[in-house]
């Protein structure tokens, strides 16, 4: 009979003991892998970032004096730019584009000008995947135009500034997560005052000419360091 209380005694007891054991492995806390703070595609979505570009540049110049003919020229634009974007579809950009170049329509008069655009817009992103994405752009433009006429013994320079509006448009593709590639297409119109009117030759004479209007149109290829 004993033996038989002895069986018993030590069968409840290994079963208590196993069931312990059970209840602490089921109960041990689950160790997880610590998730990184930002993801790859956010670090390209959000945040500050500073580049530049280098583009062809096409200006129109317009007045609304009726002797003088439009002015169209081409020129080497570069373009230093910088923004913020708030978050995956929206920022903030501002870009300084400058531009110079040679004309010579009428002999004996030669004209250098040099042009100055800064512009600042909100920014639209539509990210197609991690690495490739559309953007779009409107705001406006501060721009400034200066001419420089020679004319046999007369030599002028002259200035115009003026507000106006600015859009651009491009793809976007991320070399790396900070580095990013852009083929962009920027468009700037502005009307602009001189405080004096300047002498502009046709037919060898002289006529007078105060307000312009233009027109810029851009390509560009860029790059910026993501922040």
């Amino acid at each position: 009979m004993i033996q038989y209380y002895r069986s018993v005694f030590l069968s409840i007891a290994l079963s208590l003991v196993t069931h312990n054991a059970l209840s602490a492995i089921d109960t041990e806390p689950e160790t997880t892998q610590p998730t990184p703070a930002v993801s790859l595609q956010n670090k390209q979505q959000v945040g500050g970032y500073v580049g530049g570009s280098i583009g062809a540049l096409l200006y129109n110049l317009d007045s609304k004096n009726s002797n003088a003919r439009p002015f169209d020229s081409t020129a080497l634009a570069i373009s230093p730019y910088g923004g913020y974007n708030f978050n995956e579809w929206l920022g903030i950009e501002a870009m300084v584009t400058f531009a110079s170049g040679y004309s010579a329509n009428l002999y004996p008069t030669t004209r250098q000008s040099n042009l100055v655009i800064f512009s600042a817009a909100p920014k639209f992103t539509w990210q197609m995947t991690d690495i490739f994405a559309l953007y779009g752009k409107i705001g406006l433009n501060v721009t400034g135009f200066s001419n420089e006429t020679r004319f046999y013994f007369v030599d002028e320079t002259t200035s115009w500034a003026g507000v106006g509006i600015s859009a651009g448009l491009g793809l976007q593709f991320a070399m790396t997560p900070e580095w990013i590639w852009r083929l962009g297409y920027e468009f700037n119109q502005a009307h602009l005052y001189a405080d004096d009117s300047v002498k502009y030759t046709v037919n060898q004479e002289f006529i007078k000419i105060q307000d312009l209007s233009t027109q810029n149109h851009t390509v560009n290829l860029g790059i910026h360091y993501q922040f």
